[in-house]
């Protein structure tokens, strides 16, 4: 009694037809747990700010003013799509097609809230160079709002990172 078997045959594809490998879910992306918390870290450093500003005066110079939009602007950024990526985890699905969105947002917001925390922090020292006003302007109030806002913008820079990455696959 013959057995048939069966041989597999080795077939050598060309090398611009190889089969790429494509990594389904990258950490930090949209839709992922590290993705979730990297927008919650973006969403509290922009609530502390805006925290800490509404408990003094900050009218007194427009950087301060636009300090305080900026954070308005990326609690808004963070919050929408924190939920984005809650909706995400619940289905179980990617949102591997909004990449470009995510991608350009962060830019958009990024550039903003970095030139927000650089004017801040540039009118931050220089009322901090004198003594006398610092008493006056709560300047270490000043500070710490100007540091969180870097933190948001040192996490939105890593989210928007991420995403860039994306684009060349």
């Amino acid at each position: 009694m013959s057995r048939p078997m069966v041989h597999p045959v080795g077939v050598e594809l060309p090398v611009d037809q190889q089969p790429g490998v494509r990594m389904e879910v990258v950490p930090g992306k949209p839709g992922t747990l590290l993705g979730l918390g990297l927008r919650s870290v973006q969403l509290g450093c922009g609530a502390i700010t805006l925290v800490i500003m509404a408990s003094i005066d900050f009218t007194t110079s427009p950087s301060f003013r636009f300090l305080v939009a900026a954070s308005g602007l990326l609690c808004f950024w963070s919050m929408s799509l924190a939920s984005l990526d809650i909706y995400a985890l619940r289905i179980k699905r990617h949102l591997r097609h909004l990449d470009w969105f995510f991608t350009i947002g962060d830019g958009i917001v990024g550039a903003i809230i970095f030139t927000a925390a650089s004017m801040a922090g540039g009118i931050t020292d220089f009322i901090r160079s004198d003594g006398k006003e610092c008493a006056e302007h709560h300047c270490a109030r000043y500070v710490v709002s100007t540091v969180f806002e870097f933190l948001g913008f040192f996490a939105l820079l890593v989210s928007f990172l991420l995403n860039l990455s994306s684009w060349s696959s």
